[in-house]
């Protein structure tokens, strides 16, 4: 009886596995937390949707959004981040993540590979690190890796995989046909 006792308390405490020989299993690592600093933040339960405006900043990690608004989608059932959609002048970032949650909203700091974007529209899906950026009429977004400046009418940014993917239009022609008039 003691010992089926004492190998319940084990099992209820999870030493049971460590106590046979076999390694812990270690529990999931926390998602990374979503900073968030505006002017305005404002829940609507019915729609389980968060709008945030006026001087917006949301930083996740390394990845750091500025805009004008955000409109941000919430799983029902985590209430987590599903979708974030950035509108107006919008600054990505990859930064220096955050020790601690400041107060006030920290200056921008650069990671030491640092990137930065504008565009008009971001819509980041954290859950998924993707981050896809749209331009506006005559405008297409930008990214600067270093002191590489690269425009495309869609750029989509992986956190996970830190790829960088640029959808445009390629206009070619043959060679032969530019060399006639020279």
């Amino acid at each position: 009886m003691a010992r089926w006792l004492l190998a319940w308390v084990f099992a209820l405490m999870g030493l049971g596995s460590a106590l046979a020989g076999q390694p812990a299993k270690k529990p999931p690592a926390p998602p990374e937390p979503i900073h968030v600093w505006a002017d305005h933040i404002r829940y609507m339960a019915e729609e389980n949707v968060a709008r945030i405006t006026g001087n917006v900043t949301i930083i996740k990690g390394d990845m750091r959004i500025d805009a004008d608004s955000v409109r941000a989608s919430l799983d029902p059932k985590t209430n987590r981040f599903e979708r974030i959609t950035a509108t107006g002048n919008v600054r990505v970032y990859t930064v220096v993540p955050l020790s601690n949650r400041p107060v006030a909203r920290p200056p921008v700091k650069l990671a030491p590979d640092g990137r930065r974007a504008v565009c008009e529209i971001a819509v980041y899906e954290p859950a998924k690190g993707i981050a896809v950026l749209y331009g506006a009429k005559g405008k297409r977004p930008t990214v600067w890796v270093g002191t590489d400046r690269i425009q495309a009418d869609v750029i989509t940014y992986d956190r996970n995989k830190k790829t960088l993917l640029f959808d445009c239009l390629l206009y070619t022609s043959d060679a032969a046909d530019e060399l006639d008039g020279v």
